[in-house]
């Protein structure tokens, strides 16, 4: 997949080409990782949190522009989230 976007730019830059791994579940991801989500049609990458305490997934931009904040989904109200893989790879222009 391309990279459209800001969101991420202290590690991937916009235009960046990423891997992903797909057919994989919330429970096999760790706090931390990079994923690519999709809500009601629109794909984002963002990094991946486990809210345990308070029952929640947290997906967290990593940007040097403020604008960008995290998107929460809690563990009942999830049904239009979509996890469409784990960013194995990206590659980094200079």
């Amino acid at each position: 997949m391309r990279v459209n976007g800001e969101s991420m730019n202290n590690i991937i830059t916009h235009g960046a080409i990423i891997a992903l791994k797909t057919d994989i579940d919330a429970c096999d991801l760790n706090n931390n990782d990079i994923v690519v989500i999709s809500n009601e049609g629109e794909y984002t990458v963002k990094r991946f949190y486990n809210d345990k305490i308070n029952k929640r997934y947290i997906f967290r931009p990593d940007s040097s522009c403020p604008e960008f904040t995290d998107i929460i989904f809690s563990y009942d109200n999830c049904n239009d989230l979509q996890l469409i893989g784990k960013v194995v790879m990206y590659n980094v222009f200079l």
